[in-house]
């Protein structure tokens, strides 16, 4: 028992010298303290610890704030700008120990923070303001947030927010739609040159904005971007802005001038519409359209001025509608077509002046202006401007028009002039009225005879519903006659003896002679004659029987074959006869004609015009005249037969859009030895298409050209060909997946975006000294791509230009390059990038090498700048590059990567030598970075063997960002 309770002693002596031992210990203090770009500081875990507190010291007031934080972790987000101490120490669970020491003081320094909600965009590497946030009044928008550049504003991140006074940031990029809509105390913004982009309704409704300032870079004004700003006295637009978007100014009711630069292209509907104060505007040389409504309801706009050598085309219908104060204007010479209403009650408007090229005038052009005023006055019935009528009153007076009735010179009569003059028996014009515009004289019922001496186009529905029109005299200057010019003419026919088209004519629309007397007399095939012309088919004859339409045959005689004249004769198989003697074959001639199989052209045809055998889908075969320049647009769309194209026959410069889009049969194509471009779309979604061989000619190649031909795998130059190809539109070849080689000429100066994209099996791009530009995407998940050579000539590499080729091993990059976009290579998995530059060039994105991958700079190239000759280990030069430590661990480098060979067109890589005019080599790509600073290492190439037929693609995983391709048909 004695020994039992000495035991027990000795336990109980030892468990409480235990305890006072563990009441004694001290918790370790917390180390790596770290701050990250998000503000989040942390520090490693201490072992028993329950908790950690902090004190974070501002150096600008002395204040302290103890903070106690449960986790290794404390966002310093919160806090504001200024310079802070911080310590921090462990405290333990409970008091069997003491808390740890304070660790050491870290300094932190909290930037400057506008209080906007920002978001990670592109892959994390930037910053969006998504939200204003807590931000309000005045502030600055930082170029850099948190260690990330801030490049965009979003769409709607200000809306109705209560801003004031805004400086943009140098590295905002875009400026999204509504981004600061309704912003009404909003009075100035400073928007950086580096923005190209500002979005539609970006500053929409913003009541107190007084001025702005557009950077150069933008070029298109959207829509809504400044509509109902009513405080915005000054616009200063950018020298380079060619498009004004619709609304874009609506009722900036304070803007008194704006200098609208001469690249402007278009100003769109409603854009300076509702500007009272506007005084008065100047156009450039180049612009082209002016749209509706763009200046109406201007209340002080009293000057319009045109340039001298003015490139207008289009004054669209009410453009400068109720502009009252405006007292005369002179129309530039070019200009074609004016709409209706255009100065429609301009109450001042005394003297217009309108040039020789108008050919069109809308309705009402002038209703309301003193010019219309004054002839009514005067008691005249036609009323004129300059040398047009533009206005018909006391319309029942109207019995016979002749000759004398109308004025000396006059040239042209606007759109509905003579519309239902019910009681208009005849007309006999002069021979100087050249143009008719629309419905000019329709719902005539009355009217049975007329007589066109000089006019030389019928507009749009001209004699529409004319019920007793039987005599028709159109003059030898005719050229073209409207869609529905005649149409409900029931008593219109062609005349026993002589022609009704004259022999000058050259085009007739669609439906003009429909519901005619001719039109129910068609030929016992069904075709529809007016004259010598074919204007259509009727499935039932003179008597009500029905007409199967399988084989037309053609009269001796016939020169042309109006628009869509046989639209939708499905059952239609073979047209015979003159076929090959037509001199005119219209629009859409034979759209949706499926069944037909083949036809022969007249030899000295020169266009084959939009959607003139628009899905055919049995066409099979078509001889190309020998004197054909111009292939329309859709002319062959989804003629799924047609097995080859051969243009060498002919002289074709043009193909248009969409021209053989679908032709999912072609195989061959020549060219022939004229073609210019080959426009937008024209081969798009070819699957059969397997080799295509350039001519000389071709100087572009439009976007989505051969995008989706599938089986295409070469393009190249037809023999002896000495190439002039400059440009490659966007999406021209993508998803072109078994394209091999593409032959890229030294005359090539532009590659547009996504040109390449998707080009799975391409191996090489190799470029000639001329190459400029290659665009965004141009390349994108070509993972087959080994071979890249880019020479001094490039200017300009697209962001995310090459990502994912991930089969490319190596790239020179020349110090001569002056930008490369964001991610230019990122997920190039085994790139090695050489370039003579000493450091990244500044012009650069910051962001170019995203995936990290190594850099070698300061080597030194062939005379030409072709190719590596020689390299110098220098750890300043190096980047992103594993290194062996002096252990001979790798060395922790941000990337973890090795370097791979360089390449040179025509040769091999065999290695390294450190012998200036070595031929053996001593070292492999990946030895390189672990040898003694200095050593000067040079290339050792073998001549390129032939490439074998069947090499499989790159390995890598493709990331597919198809949020950022554009739609297919925008």
């Amino acid at each position: 028992m004695k020994k039992l309770l000495t035991f027990i002693a000795a336990f109980v002596l030892s468990m409480c010298l235990l305890i006072f031992v563990g009441c004694g210990k001290t918790l370790a203090v917390p180390e790596k303290i770290r701050i990250d770009d998000d503000y989040l500081m942390t520090w490693s875990s201490v072992e028993n610890a329950r908790t950690y507190s902090l004190e974070i010291k501002s150096i600008a007031t002395g204040e302290t704030d103890t903070v106690v934080s449960r986790k290794t972790s404390y966002s310093l987000s919160s806090y504001q700008e200024g310079d802070y101490e911080i310590r921090i120490k462990a405290v333990p669970r409970d008091s069997s120990a003491k808390e740890s020491d304070w660790s050491e003081v870290v300094s932190f320094h909290k930037n400057y923070e506008t209080g906007c909600v920002y978001t990670l965009i592109n892959n994390n590497t930037e910053y969006a303001i998504t939200s204003a946030g807590t931000c309000t009044d005045s502030f600055t928008i930082e170029d850099v947030y948190r260690g990330k550049p801030v490049t965009e504003i979003a769409n709607s991140a200000f809306r109705a927010s209560k801003v004031k006074n805004i400086v943009v940031g140098n590295n905002v990029r875009s400026i999204g739609d509504e981004a600061f809509y309704n912003c009404p105390d909003l009075e100035s913004i400073v928007i950086p040159q580096s923005v190209t982009y500002i979005g539609s309704g970006a500053f929409s409704s913003c009541l107190s904005l007084k001025e702005i300032t557009l950077p150069e870079n933008v070029d298109t004004v959207e829509a809504n971007t400044f509509s109902y700003c009513r405080a915005l006295e000054k616009v200063v637009l950018g020298d380079n802005v060619i498009l004004i978007g619709e609304a874009a100014f609506v009722g900036c009711n304070s803007l008194k001038s704006i200098e609208l630069p001469d690249a402007l292209l278009a100003i769109y509907s409603h854009a300076f519409s509702e500007c009272s104060v506007l005084e008065s505007i100047s156009f450039g040389s180049q612009l082209i359209l002016l749209d509706e409504r763009a200046f109406s309801r201007c209340g002080n706009l009293s000057e319009i001025e045109f340039a001298e050598n003015s490139s207008l085309i289009r004054i669209a219908a009410y453009a400068f509608a109720e502009c009252p104060k405006l007292t005369q204007v002179a129309l530039p010479e070019g200009l074609v077509s004016l709409g209706i209403g255009a100065f429609n009650a301009c109450t001042e408007l005394s003297e217009v002046t309108m040039p020789q090229s108008l050919t069109t005038v809308g309705s009402g052009v002038f209703n309301g202006t003193k010019v219309y005023n004054d002839c009514l006055t005067a008691g005249d019935n036609i009323i004129y401007a300059d040398n047009w009528v533009v206005a018909v009153e006391n319309r029942a007076d109207i019995t016979e028009l002749s000759a004398n009735d109308f004025k000396e010179g006059t040239v042209g009569i606007v759109g509905r002039a003579f519309t239902s003059c019910e009681n208009l028996t005849k007309v006999v014009l002069p021979s100087s009225i050249k143009y008719l515009g629309d419905s000019c004289f329709a719902k005539n019922k009355a009217l049975y005879s007329v007589t066109l001496p000089g006019v030389e186009t019928i507009a749009y529905g001209v004699f529409t519903d004319c019920d007793n029109l039987m005599i028709l005299n159109l003059g030898e200057n005719l050229k073209s006659i409207g869609t529905n010019a005649f149409y409900g003419c029931d008593k219109l026919a062609n005349p026993e003896n002589g022609n009704l088209i004259p022999a000058s004519v050259t085009s007739i629309g669609e439906k003009a002679f429909v519901d005619t007397a001719l039109w129910n007399n068609p030929t016992e095939e069904g075709v529809v004659y007016a004259g010598n012309w074919v204007v259509g088919y009727n499935t039932v004859d003179a008597e009500g029987k029905e007409i199967n339409i399988t084989t037309v045959t053609l009269k001796d005689d016939t020169i042309g074959i109006a628009d869509f004249a046989f639209l939708g004769c499905e059952s239609l198989k073979n047209v015979r006869g003159a076929i090959t003697d037509v001199r005119y074959l219209g629009t859409g001639a034979f759209y949706n004609c499926t069944g037909l199989s083949a036809i022969s052209l007249n030899e000295n045809l020169q266009e084959i015009k939009d959607y003139t055998f628009y899905k055919c889908e049995s066409l099979y075969s078509i001889d190309i005249p020998a004197n054909l320049k111009k292939i329309g647009r859709s002319a062959f769309y989804d003629c799924h037969t047609l097995s080859e194209i051969d243009l060498s026959s002919g002289r074709v410069e043009e193909i248009g859009y969409f021209a053989f889009f679908r032709c999912k049969n072609i195989k061959t194509i020549d060219f022939g030895d004229y073609l210019k471009e080959v426009s937008a779309y024209a081969f798009l979604n070819c699957i059969s298409l397997s080799e295509v061989y350039l001519p000389s000619s071709v100087v572009s190649i439009g976007a989505l050209a051969f995008q989706d031909c599938i089986a295409l795998k070469k393009v190249g130059f037809v023999e002896g060909a000495v190439p002039n190809l400059t440009t490659i539109g966007q999406y021209a070849f993508a998803r072109c997946a078994n394209l091999k080689t593409f032959e890229f000429p030294s005359s090539l100066r532009v590659i547009g975006d996504y040109a390449f994209s998707d080009c799975a099996s391409l191996r090489r791009a190799e470029f000639a000294d001329g190459i400029e530009q290659i665009g965004k995407f141009a390349f994108y998940a070509n993972r087959n791509l080994t071979r890249l050579y880019l020479p001094s000539s490039l200017k300009t590499i697209g962001e995310q230009a090459f990502r994912s080729c991930t089969g490319l091993l190596s790239v020179l990059l020349p110090s001569t390059l002056e930008n490369v976009g964001a991610h230019a290579f990122y997920r190039c998995t085994q790139l090695t990038v050489y370039s003579d530059a000493q450091s990244v060039p500044e012009s650069w994105d910051t962001r170019w090498n995203s995936s990290f991958r190594p850099v070698m700079l300061g080597c030194t190239l062939s005379e030409d700048g072709s190719y590596v000759v020689s390299v110098t280990i220098n750890e300043s030069l190096m980047l992103n590059v594993e290194r062996l430590s002096e252990s001979g661990d790798s060395a922790p480098v941000l990337g973890n990567n090795r370097f791979s060979s360089p390449s040179r067109r025509g040769y091999n890589f065999s290695g390294w030598t450190t012998q200036a005019d070595g031929t053996t080599p001593e070292l492999t790509g990946s030895d390189i970075a672990d040898l003694p600073e200095g050593t000067t290492l040079y290339t050792v190439w073998e001549v390129e063997t032939e490439e074998p037929d069947d090499e499989e693609p790159g390995e890598g995983e493709i990331d597919w960002p198809w949020s950022d391709v554009p739609s297919l048909w925008s």
